[in-house]
């Protein structure tokens, strides 16, 4: 038999984090935003071929970490300031600024500030669950 791995419908071949392009298993070492997608594999035999039905990868992301280092801290602060538009003035359509819309209304604004102040990671403090996302 045959395998080949595809995100998004293209072929993928294994680059050092990814490994098992053209096996049964697939991996995707220290997975980022970038990975995730749609996956499938595709399948051939001397019986025919057949392809999987489609599987999401998505990662769970701290609401708030709007810089990706899996904290939500005052670097995020930073970001979050640069990003305030006002209540109802749609926010910039960048990567960081597009999480800064902590309560997903279309704008950055004194609302998503005081969700961010409650996801804040401090050392051991327990995370609150709906700060996963």
């Amino acid at each position: 038999m045959n395998y080949q791995w595809q995100k998004e419908g293209a072929d993928l071949a294994d680059d050092g984090r990814v490994t098992g392009a053209t096996t049964p298993t697939l991996t995707v070492a220290n997975a980022s935003a970038a990975d995730e997608g749609l996956y499938r594999c595709a399948i051939e035999s001397p019986f025919g071929s057949a392809v999987s039905n489609e599987v999401a990868l998505k990662l769970w992301r701290f609401i708030g970490d709007m810089n990706g280092d899996e904290e939500v801290d005052g670097a995020d602060l930073v970001i979050l300031k640069a990003c305030i538009c006002g209540a109802g003035v749609p926010v910039e359509a960048t990567p960081q600024c597009l999480y800064a819309d902590v309560d997903h209304d279309g704008d950055a604004d004194l609302s998503d500030f005081g969700l961010l102040q409650q996801c804040l990671t401090d050392g051991d403090a327990p995370l609150v669950p709906w700060c996963l996302e």
